[in-house]
């Protein structure tokens, strides 16, 4: 698997209309959103609560946070694996 992060801005003070839908294996929260000016929903995890569950999968970029989708994607796979083996 690559260790290339993935990186994508992520930052809550860049969307509006967020709504919870679910969660990752590891608990961490998703949401459906969409970009101020965007109609388009996403799905993604907000910057500032992914910083305080690991500072290490969050980066500022010029002011705003970009999160590591790929850092957030391994922990939830590794809590997933360590509990279904629990």
């Amino acid at each position: 698997s690559s260790m290339l992060p993935f990186l994508a801005m992520a930052d809550e003070r860049l969307k509006e209309n967020i709504e919870p839908v679910g969660n990752l294996d590891d608990d961490t929260p998703l949401y459906a959103y969409n970009f101020k000016g965007s109609p388009r929903t996403e799905i993604g995890v907000l910057a500032q609560e992914e910083l305080k569950r690991d500072p290490s999968n969050v980066v500022d970029i010029g002011g705003l946070l970009a999160v590591d989708y790929g850092g957030v994607a391994r922990r939830a796979r590794e809590v997933g694996r360590l509990r279904r083996a629990a």
